[in-house]
């Protein structure tokens, strides 16, 4: 499984809590990587990628 990460953010606001918010978005995306890893032999023979999400999804 290939992993690719890619974000931007523009701060238009100071007082928006954003280091929080990151912290949580990236908690949740590690344990998301970490459960995909576990079962990519099963997603990987899905060939179409919209049903392939699908399934990953639940």
């Amino acid at each position: 499984m290939r992993t690719v990460s890619s974000y931007g953010v523009e701060l238009r606001k100071q007082n928006i809590p954003i280091r929080q918010t990151l912290d949580i978005y990236r908690s949740a995306v590690s344990c998301l990587i970490e459960i995909y890893a576990q079962i990519w032999d099963e997603l990987a023979v899905i060939k179409e990628p919209k049903k392939r999400f699908n399934t990953a999804e639940h």
